[in-house]
């Protein structure tokens, strides 16, 4: 049996994705309904992505790479080669074949051999031919160069061809250069083959029913059918029948079904799908006092240090910290967006907890106007520090000292990159000034680890 594989990729130009899902399809498959799958695994994919709060991939960063393994591949010509081949055991009497198809009764071992002779005919490793691969191989380069993953997501006989090409791309033995193998994950669903290429024993889902467990060499069963229309095989011996176990193997009404395959085969693909995580810092901070003004003078008014602290808190009067973050070359979206400070020491007070605030105007002293209530731009006087909009009534936890405190902002952030809201920055206020104080690390402090960080985490799709 000659293969002739056909692959189509989605659009004549590759568009840029951090990963591309591609679905390697099985036997019994026609290219509709191999298109179908990759939308239909896009949609899974996607809704998955949205639940867990990130960036969904966009539709061009889905393909199907399409394998036809048969001149006619649809279920009728795989019955007839069937009933062919056992025929030339069991002569012109045909009622033994449809029981054991039906799996009324117990079929011979003969019959076993053939389902897994016809229905995997290409178990062969030898059924994959040079030109073939080379095609399909051609292909993940091609997407591989726009595309910082490529996740093979193999049904049936699929992962032969995935096996096989990951083999090449991360030996270079086609010539070119070597693919690094976490860059070509394969989830192996369904597999006839006996391993799943850069994974460990395991890593696959098969359906216990599944007819690919005719084939001797396959990898074992090992998830359950329920949410499935398939009914498990028991004894794990049994050769599972034709009827329910080609029902079984279907990708879509099965695997994408199952109660415990979904989740399976889903989570194993966004856990392939990568996560941009961005460590930003500030494109300013400082702290500015109600009434001493630190300048040199001493006395007033109002107005802080631009120094290595970061000073919240007071004893009668109050000291706000203001921090701020370029953004320019962050991700989009953000799963979460963390501000990250270091709590050095309460001043001889005591720690405070405190409100967070979103910034609504400019604060750069560098700039601000020379007035009796503002005689240098060293500081942030208070006479000109910025509006603002108190994002939570509830205010943080009081820090502790010689600790990393973490502020969560990822709807901040979201807001700041949708442009929903202005990205002045956010400031930190006290809740009350009874010598309560927390000094953090600012951005000019000599130990670069406690320094001011704003770690983001997204997919920049």
């Amino acid at each position: 049996m000659m293969a002739v594989l056909t692959v189509f990729p989605l659009g004549a130009v590759a568009q840029s994705c951090s990963a591309r899902v591609i679905f390697a399809n099985g036997i019994v498959t026609l290219e509709e309904d191999a298109q179908r799958v990759r939308d239909t695994l896009r949609d899974n994919v996607n809704q998955a992505l949205q639940a867990e709060g990130r960036a969904e991939l966009p539709f061009y960063c889905f393909d199907y790479a399409y394998a036809s393994t048969r001149e006619q591949t649809d279920t009728q010509a795989y019955l007839l080669d069937l009933l062919e081949a056992a025929g030339q055991y069991i002569g012109g009497v045909f009622g033994p074949f449809w029981r054991w198809l039906a799996g009324t009764d117990s079929p011979p071992n003969f019959f076993g051999q053939l389902v897994q002779d016809v229905f995997i005919g290409v178990g062969n490793i030898s059924f994959l031919t040079n030109s073939d691969l080379q095609t399909q191989i051609g292909y993940y380069r091609s997407w591989l160069e726009n595309s910082d993953k490529v996740i093979i997501v193999a049904h049936s006989q699929g992962n032969l061809f995935a096996n096989e090409a990951f083999v090449v791309l991360t030996s270079g033995a086609d010539g070119n250069s070597i693919v690094s193998p976490d860059r070509l994950p394969i989830v192996a669903v369904a597999t006839p083959d006996s391993f799943v290429a850069g994974k460990p024993f395991g890593s696959h889902t098969t359906l216990y029913g599944d007819i690919i467990r005719s084939v001797l060499i396959a990898l074992p069963a090992n998830t359950d059918v329920d949410g499935t229309p398939c009914t498990p095989i028991t004894p794990e011996s049994q050769l599972p029948d034709l009827v329910n176990g080609t029902a079984c193997h279907d990708f879509v009404k099965s695997y994408l079904a199952g109660d415990f395959s979904w989740p399976r085969i889903i989570n194993q693909i966004i856990s392939e799908i990568p996560v941009a995580i961005f460590t930003l810092t500030p494109s300013r901070d400082i702290w500015t006092t109600s009434v001493y003004s630190y300048a040199p003078s001493g006395g007033g008014p109002g107005g802080g240090l631009n120094d290595d602290l970061l000073r919240v808190g007071g004893w009668g009067d109050e000291y706000r910290s203001l921090l701020q973050f370029s953004l320019v070359s962050a991700p989009t979206n953000a799963v979460s967006a963390t501000l990250r400070l270091y709590d050095i020491s309460a001043n001889s007070g005591t720690p405070v907890s405190m409100y967070l605030d979103r910034i609504t105007s400019s604060w750069d002293w560098t700039t601000q106007l020379i007035s009796p209530l503002s005689p240098d731009n060293e500081r942030l006087w208070w006479v000109n520090r910025p509006s603002f909009i108190q994002i939570s009534t509830s205010p943080l936890s009081a820090p502790t000292v010689g600790n990393y405190y973490d502020i969560n902002i990822t709807d901040l952030y979201n807001q700041w990159r949708s442009g929903a809201v202005s990205n002045y920055g956010v400031q930190l206020r006290p809740t009350s000034t009874h010598n309560e104080f927390n000094v953090f690390a600012s951005s000019e402090n000599a130990t670069a680890a406690w320094r001011p960080q704003l770690i983001v985490v997204g997919s920049d799709e």
